[in-house]
């Protein structure tokens, strides 16, 4: 048996050896077209898709080419092309056959018209109104079949996501008058009733659904819309309670209109602990301890403990964050720190404790804090300072991306202050701005540019401690000079900070390769007293590598406004915006 089936098999593969010897050789070559109509006639004619088959022969390639005009022209007719002109020649050479199809596509037939009715609860939706807007086939046009199926599932999507379950097309149609060579669209959507969020549900143990439910932006009752589920798992995940947050339309579930919603969550462990340790020019090599209690109670108040220490500077701070009626955006925070920094410039040991306020609104988030700080310093003379400081801000950002922003901007501004009659021993007010600008040249260069500025009002400078003061240089400040080095002088040439502050940047990045990129840059400004403003001037170039946490950037800067212009290499790391 086994040699019966060794002589079985050795018969079949001459026999197909011999079938592929006796297969012609057969070469398709198509001229008039190119690119899309090129791609879809070579797609719909079968003697192209066939030419390499070992079992065609002489009888089906003639065959085949009988068909080949007819193919063809259906393949133009979805680019708007119903007068082609096929001409076709088969003919033998040496080693098979060669059929060749020269085509003139003619003129596209143009839209004469474009009918789109919307009727139902959603004719006046906004979404579905864009969609009519922006309807890809206009009179005039020429009636690809592409775009008007693209058009129509994405209408079908958006009354989808929009709520109308019921929602269809009850007429859809191209219509061709190949007499007048002219043709016309026409759309009729029935959007049916609009359903409603129904009973929302949590699958949880963890939390209090009082917590839960304030992270919900829709209520039961309000009109379905499916963004709005995207936006609270979005909100969940990003609330770092849980590891996991699923949120359910139950669409087969309805009742009267209505779509029951289920929200799973799998929480994360209740506690954290972190460590690090990294470097920067301004701050030298540095270290990070963290602990943090990400569910203290079941109302989801959390704690969280820092140690950091660098060549510079040492910090401790404890912060207890009490989550408000929109726990996404708005907390209570109460915080103590204890801060202990030595610089060339100036040495400052504070402790402060206080509370803020940070809540959402509109499109801004609002901060309102109260802090009361002890500090001792010495920035030019030495003393020391008690400052009951209120103050209030309001930031701003608008982009899609602000770790690694390709377009947007963000924007934030503060006022604070003190007055010596209650509990500070001295009086101040102050305003700080910082903003950034980023817009992309194309698709491989940026423009960014950064500025800040403040201002204070007070009666002696002298009497402000360091922690109050403005200083300049440094990486987020201006490349090329050392940190906090910048200021108005005293007697002995020693940097003693000023009232006002203004900073700015250019910076030109291009992409290399990968998540490379250079940047060539300028900074420029000071801190200053009013009346005795001296700009000084960095300038320099880098390299960029984008990570998941944020660009790094590794930049060698030239102090252009300093005895023997020297160098200096900056290091950071963060997100764009």
């Amino acid at each position: 048996m086994p040699g019966r089936s060794h002589v079985l098999f050795v018969a079949l593969l001459l026999i197909c050896v011999s079938a592929a010897a006796q297969t012609p050789r057969l070469d398709v070559e198509i001229t008039g077209v190119a690119g899309d109509l090129l791609e879809n006639v070579r797609a719909n004619l079968e003697l192209y898709q066939q030419r390499d088959h070992p079992l065609l022969g002489d009888a089906l390639i003639r065959r085949l080419h009988g068909r080949a005009g007819g193919e063809i022209r259906q393949a133009l007719e979805p680019f708007g092309y119903y007068r082609a002109r096929v001409d076709g020649t088969l003919t033998r050479t040496g080693q098979g056959w060669r059929a060749h199809y020269a085509i003139d596509p003619g003129e596209p037939i143009r839209l004469r018209e474009v009918t789109i009715t919307l009727s139902g609860d959603g004719a006046s939706d906004p979404e579905l109104k864009r969609w009519r807007e922006d309807y890809p086939l206009r009179e005039n046009n020429i009636p690809l079949h592409n775009d008007y199926e693209n058009a129509k599932q994405e209408l079908l999507r958006i009354a989808r996501e929009r709520g109308y379950i019921e929602g269809g097309l009850i007429e859809n149609r191209i219509l061709i008058d190949l007499d007048r060579y002219r043709a016309s669209i026409v759309v009729r959507f029935e959007t049916g009733p609009r359903y409603v969020f129904g009973d929302i549900r949590f699958v949880q143990q963890e939390f209090d659904e009082t917590l839960l439910r304030g992270y919900l932006p829709f209520r039961d009752g309000d009109p379905y819309d499916a963004s709005k589920l995207l936006e609270l798992r979005r909100v969940l995940a990003n609330s770092d309670y849980f590891e996991d947050a699923e949120v359910i339309a139950l669409t087969d579930q309805t009742s009267e209109h209505r779509i029951p919603v289920r929200v799973e969550l799998v929480a994360r462990k209740p506690a954290r602990y972190s460590a690090g340790i990294g470097y920067a020019t301004d701050t030298g090599a540095r270290g990070m301890l963290g602990y943090e209690k990400r569910r203290a109670n079941s109302s989801g108040h959390r704690y969280n403990f820092v140690l950091r220490r660098s060549e510079i500077d040492a910090s401790a701070i404890a912060r207890y964050r009490i989550p408000l009626q929109r726990p996404a955006t708005d907390s209570l925070t109460y915080h103590v720190s204890w801060i202990d920094e030595n610089t060339d410039t100036l040495q400052r040991y504070t402790t402060s404790t206080g509370v803020d306020l940070n809540e959402q609104k509109g499109r801004w988030l609002r901060s309102i804090g109260l802090s009361y700080e002890l500090e001792r310093y010495r920035l030019g003379n030495d003393d020391d300072s008690t400052l009951l400081i209120p103050r209030i801000g309001w930031e701003r950002a608008s982009t899609t991306d602000r770790i690694l922003a390709r377009e947007g901007w963000l924007f934030g501004i503060e006022f604070r202050g003190a007055y010596d009659e209650l509990f500070s021993d001295t009086s101040f007010l102050q305003a700080r701005s910082d903003s950034k600008y980023i817009h992309a040249l194309g698709d491989r260069r940026r423009l960014l540019l950064r500025s800040t500025l403040g201002g204070t009002v007070t009666p002696e400078l002298i009497d402000l401690p360091a922690s109050q003061r403005f200083l300049a240089g440094g990486d987020q400040s201006i490349r090329g000079y050392a940190y906090n080095s910048l200021g108005p002088t005293n007697a002995d040439g020693e940097v003693i900070g000023g009232k006002h502050l203004l900073v700015g940047s250019v910076e030109v990045e291009q992409d290399i390769r990968g998540n490379f990129g250079l940047a060539l840059f300028l900074d420029a400004g000071n801190a200053f007293d009013a009346g005795d403003f001296d700009v000084q001037r960095g300038a320099g170039f880098g390299l960029r590598w984008r990570s998941p946490i944020g660009a790094i950037r590794v930049d060698l800067a030239q102090a252009l406004d300093k005895d023997g212009n020297p160098w200096r290499l900056h290091l950071t790391v963060g997100p764009d915006l």
